[in-house]
């Protein structure tokens, strides 16, 4: 995960008979409290990296470990919860690879894509499969820095499906979560994170109070009309039937998510169109305006020039030959 304001470790740089020693004791004992294990035949292979940023109180990580023949253990034992106490809810999902997860009494397989939730300070061990390197993110909310979190301490880490409904909600407002992460701070970093946390234990069989679960499934079901917006911006035609019938819900639903932003669904949609026509003329420089203008939706140049006015002082020529000068 490529993106500006996250830090960034790696073992690229350590000698590769040291690198898992490295790993092993810098990464897994001292930072994430954790007993990382991997067949001696294996450790000259092993390459890892990080990327990991803060948002708000809890902090997101995006970890690799590249391709290895044998199985790679990561285990949290009482002796590292004893050390190191976390205290954090934890929630992460399994871009790539596939492994098992131990917890409590329960044995799961987990496959690319699963998604799981626990509290951190229970032992688990992680074994990822043999033959194959894995890709996972994961967040850690403190539960002293969330009211919803207070006394959630028998949380054993276990996956969930993607059955819809709520499990496949969660799962698109994490996907969602991750994307954003490096670039949210403030109230929004607040919104999200009370948002997932909602949601995740919703998904665990907790009772929220019926205001609390409303507000954390409109805030996800925003956020994925969001993503249809944007993954259809090039329609002229995006309508907010069009974005409700994508959804499965009424038009009149659709605006009331809009509804506590303080900006309509036509709103979001032609900003959302300049932002990206912004980026074009930059990124794209060979592209024509008119190419630019169309491909973001606008049903005309004269509406396309005129809201890119608006919005930025200039004409998208202007802005774009400002930009070549610059």
């Amino acid at each position: 995960m490529d993106v500006p304001g996250m830090l960034r470790i790696t073992t690229d740089d350590i000698p590769a008979a040291d690198r898992f020693a490295h790993w092993r004791e810098e990464r897994g004992k001292a930072v994430f409290g954790v007993t990382i294990e991997l067949d001696p035949a294996s450790r000259n292979d092993f390459r890892a990296s990080i990327a990991a940023c803060p948002v708000g109180e809890a902090s997101f990580v995006d970890m690799h470990v590249g391709h290895l023949e044998a199985s790679y253990h990561v285990a949290r034992t009482e002796a590292d919860i004893a050390r190191i106490p976390i205290d954090s809810l934890c929630i992460w999902r399994l871009v790539d690879g596939a492994g098992r997860l131990q917890s409590g009494h329960d044995d799961d397989l987990v496959l690319a894509g699963s998604l799981a939730i626990g509290y951190t300070d229970l032992p688990y061990a992680n074994i990822a499969a043999p033959r194959q390197g894995f890709h996972c993110q994961f967040v850690k909310i403190p539960l002293a820095a969330h009211r919803h979190l207070s006394g959630k301490t028998d949380l054993v880490a276990r996956p969930l499906g993607n059955e819809p409904g709520l499990n496949a909600l969660l799962n698109s407002y994490f996907d969602a979560f991750v994307a954003q992460a490096p670039h949210l701070s403030g109230a929004k970093a607040d919104l999200a994170i009370e948002t997932l946390v909602q949601l995740a234990l919703m998904a665990r069989g907790d009772k929220r109070s019926p205001e609390d679960g409303r507000a954390a499934i409109s805030e996800a079901l925003l956020e994925r009309a969001r993503d249809r917006i944007k993954a259809h911006l090039h329609r002229a035609d995006l309508s907010p039937a069009l974005v409700a019938a994508m959804l499965g819900m009424s038009v009149r639903r659709l605006h009331q998510l809009f509804e506590p932003t303080g900006e309509t669904f036509s709103r979001y949609v032609f900003a959302e169109r300049l932002a990206r026509a912004r980026l074009m003329l930059v990124m794209q420089p060979a592209e024509s305006i008119a190419h630019v203008g169309y491909h973001c939706g606008f049903d005309s140049l004269s509406t396309f020039h005129r809201g890119f006015r608006a919005a930025y002082g200039v004409s998208p020529g202007e802005f774009r030959h400002q930009r070549q000068r610059d």
